[in-house]
């Protein structure tokens, strides 16, 4: 360390503010954010988002709300000024968006930032001009009432906070996301978002979260969701809806929670819901989730981060528990309407709801494992009991080798079983078709011809508008892996084919997880790192299943093609594929050695 060093300094005021601003300002959907929770304070009606290169070039938020006089608009750009607190009280108090006063001059210290406002009230707007944190021009101006702020060149000051910013139609969807979650909590009002000068999100008032939610997830969507309301302990109020097992995506994109209409990221509430649906969605699901929290503000502290996506609940317990029985609350009413409305306690609740549910959905129950433990007969061999002899099989087997075995039959209409030169052979039927499909994609893929079949009757999916100019931008990458999609109305679009190998899938849920998958990737290529990733949920959703009967000639069919596959040993999620058993392990078994 240098001399120099070891002083302690008063940083300039200019990177000083730089340093602020970076706490509030991470990236394009940060200025949104901001900004069109400044205009939800404001009381607007209507909100447009225009963007430009992702943010990068421009960013301006109109709003038709309260506007700010001269003397407010220059107070608002100044550090720890603000109109939504003014005690130490009022800070742990918030019942607003925005009020950490530092989200104007923080954006306006890293970009050209404008602001163009005018109160209802008054004949004559003002404008200011800023060029990072220097103000250049303060003027009055004509405009219409309400606000408009207009930032251009985002951390043009700042390269190297510029240089990690991600490709645009990354950031893009970082702010759609920032959008739709806002709009969601707040159905009365109109909200816009333009990239370009083409629309993203077009969402005019509705009259209720429903029609919110049919704008933001489709309408779709909400046949298959059931609405959330309940009250927990400390006056805890829940509302929302959550979707069914049998719907589900393969992210956790689309779970939206809310804590007094603030949207969050909150892990204590992610688990509560990942709790209530154990045991019910495949590992790997998530479900669809819009969860409002309404809570005493003093029982919340807002201020624990400084874009305020995260909270800290005085009683998080609570909370926890709220959530979870909740959702378990509003499956028991969805399935259970006709039962007789008799009090259930906890377990039994979660018992009926597996039990009923558990004929649309696989899942491998850690309760039914640990009693079928309990129920093994005490006069079992002890070998058995401490190290099982079968085991997966791990070494390459010559060509050939599966061809030759002898079917001997099923086992739960799950698992074929064989017998092997070695002894006794049992192939998981649903990780053999996940491999074979795999790789036969991979290889078409590879030479340019996967081999489409058409489907008897096109597939219509309805789309959000985000999720439809995603598929715009993906099409002819749809095309490459073997569908053909074409639009189909506003914001639908219709499935005419799909690879060959996949014909028994389900093709709602393959072209929307196929579409997340795209849409979450950056860069101009978004196959270059994700092919692998793609094929391995398409094959996934295309085979055969568990509980399927097999015929002698299908079980044939599918030892001849694993002969054929490059790795048949396991599925691509890396699960083994068959385990044995030697006849000499048998024969020990047996007490014949």
């Amino acid at each position: 360390m240098s001399p120099d060093a070891a002083h302690i300094r008063v940083l300039p005021e200019s990177l000083a503010n730089k340093i602020a601003a970076g706490e509030v300002v991470e990236r394009p959907a940060s200025v949104v954010k901001e900004l069109v929770e400044n205009s939800i304070d404001a009381g607007a009606g209507v909100v447009r988002v225009e963007i430009e290169v992702g943010g990068r070039k421009l960013i301006r938020v109109t709003d038709d709300g309260s506007g700010m006089t001269s003397d407010d608009a220059l107070l608002a750009i100044e550090r720890h000024a603000t109109s939504k607190i003014s005690t130490e009280e009022d800070l742990f108090e918030v019942h607003t968006l925005g009020f950490r006063g530092e989200a104007l001059p923080s954006i306006a210290a890293v970009s050209r930032f404008e602001l163009l406002s005018r109160p209802p009230d008054r004949d004559e707007g003002v404008r200011v001009r800023m060029e990072g944190p220097k103000v250049m021009d303060v003027e009055p101006a004509g405009c219409a009432p309400g606000t408009v702020v207009t930032v251009r060149d985002l951390f043009f000051n700042v390269p190297a906070r510029k240089k990690f910013l991600r490709s645009k139609t990354t950031e893009l969807s970082n702010i759609s996301d920032v959008v739709s979650r806002i709009s969601v909590a707040h159905p009365d009002v109109h909200f816009q978002l333009s990239h370009g000068g083409r629309e993203v999100i077009e969402a005019p008032p509705a009259g209720d979260l429903s029609g919110r939610l049919a704008d933001a997830f489709g309408a779709s969507v909400l046949g298959s969701m059931v609405e959330v309301k309940a009250r927990g302990s400390a006056g805890i109020k829940l509302h929302g809806m959550v979707s069914l097992p049998e719907f589900s995506r393969s992210n956790a994109s689309h779970m939206y929670f809310y804590v007094n209409r603030r949207p969050v990221r909150d892990r204590m509430i992610s688990h509560a819901l990942i709790e209530a649906y154990r045991n019910i969605l495949p590992k790997g699901r998530y479900p669809v989730v819009v969860l409002f929290i309404e809570i005493d503000p003093g029982e919340v502290d807002v201020n624990v981060h400084p874009t305020k996506s995260e909270v800290k609940f005085q009683n998080a317990g609570a909370i926890h528990e709220a959530v979870r029985s909740a959702v378990l609350d509003a499956f028991s009413r969805k399935k259970f309407q006709s039962a007789p409305q008799t009090p259930l306690s906890s377990a039994d609740r979660e018992e009926r709801i597996m039990t009923a549910l558990s004929r649309s959905v696989e899942f491998h129950s850690e309760k039914d494992s640990r009693e079928r433990e309990r129920d093994r007969p005490a006069s079992e061999p002890e070998p058995l009991r401490k190290t099982s002899p079968i085991k997966p099989v791990t070494s390459p087997r010559p060509w050939g080798y599966f061809s030759e075995l002898k079917v001997l039959g099923q086992l739960r209409a799950t698992f074929t079983v064989c017998q092997s030169p070695e002894g006794l052979l049992l192939i998981d039927q649903h990780a053999a078709h996940e491999r074979i499909a795999f790789e036969r994609l991979r290889k078409e893929y590879g030479h340019n011809r996967v081999q489409k079949q058409a489907l008897l009757f096109p597939e219509t999916i309805e789309l959000s508008l985000k999720e439809s100019s995603e598929m715009e931008r993906h099409v002819e990458t749809f095309n490459k892996l073997g569908f053909d999609i074409e639009p189909f109305g506003e914001r639908s679009w219709r499935v005419i084919s799909q690879p060959a190998v996949l014909t028994s899938s389900d093709v709602r849920a393959l072209v929307m997880d196929t579409l997340e998958t795209l849409s979450s990737s950056g860069g101009a290529d978004p196959l270059k790192d994700h092919l692998d990733n793609i094929f391995a949920r398409m094959a996934c959703h295309a085979v055969v299943r568990a509980n399927r009967n097999l015929t002698d000639e299908e079980m044939n069919a599918l030892l001849v093609s694993l002969d054929n596959a490059d790795y048949p040993l396991t599925c691509p999620h890396g699960r083994p594929i068959c385990v044995h058993i030697t006849f000499d392990e048998l024969e020990k078994l047996f007490g014949r050695k």
